[in-house]
């Protein structure tokens, strides 16, 4: 699975000792859940959790790290079949991502694969009309701001294939076959 890494500077003061301490228990979190220890990885990514949903709760410049915590913790809860929860971090993490926020980070990126994780999630819960939904909202991304990064082509190309295949599940055999050509052009 991805994992979000984020390297968010941060000033001094007590204040961001906090801030430290929710970014270590996240990478630890991420470490764990690499190397197979989901239960302690959890533990990990909740705690640091609480931190910024206690006395950073304030902290809007935090909330693109908040949003990567969220994100690894619904990626560990879908890896221990936990799927409405981690659907419940992934939305949770969506509603962190603020415009007035991109000069810090690629938010675009984020928002992208924060709904691709949420998509998968949901189509294993074969809640397939809302999984297309955002992968549409995904696709939209990459073909908006992202769209000059080649870079990303094996995402963009991952998108077309899980909407292709919901979109076998659903039945919409055109459409279907409509993405999956795209995916197949972008791995050309």
């Amino acid at each position: 699975e991805e994992y979000f890494d984020r390297r968010a500077p941060y000033g001094n003061g007590e204040r961001d000792f906090d801030a430290e301490h929710a970014k270590v228990l996240s990478y630890m979190g991420i470490a764990l859940a690499r190397s197979g220890q989901m239960t302690d990885a959890m533990i990990r990514l909740k705690l640091a959790l609480d931190l910024y949903d206690g006395s950073l709760r304030n902290r809007r410049d935090l909330d693109p790290d908040r949003a990567a915590t969220l994100v690894n913790l619904g990626v560990v809860l879908a890896t221990s079949s936990q799927l409405a929860e981690a659907i419940d971090r992934y939305e949770a993490a969506l509603g962190l991502y603020k415009d007035e926020l991109k000069d810090r980070h690629d938010l675009d990126l984020d928002r992208a694969k924060t709904l691709m994780h949420l998509s998968v999630a949901l189509m294993e819960l074969s809640q397939l009309p809302k999984a297309i939904g955002r992968l549409k909202q995904a696709l939209r991304l990459y073909a908006g701001g992202l769209k000059d990064r080649d870079d990303l082509d094996p995402d963009r190309a991952r998108a077309l294939v899980r909407l292709g295949c919901a979109l076998v599940q659903s039945r919409q055999l055109a459409g279907a076959i409509i993405r999956l050509k795209q995916a197949l052009d972008l791995y050309a």
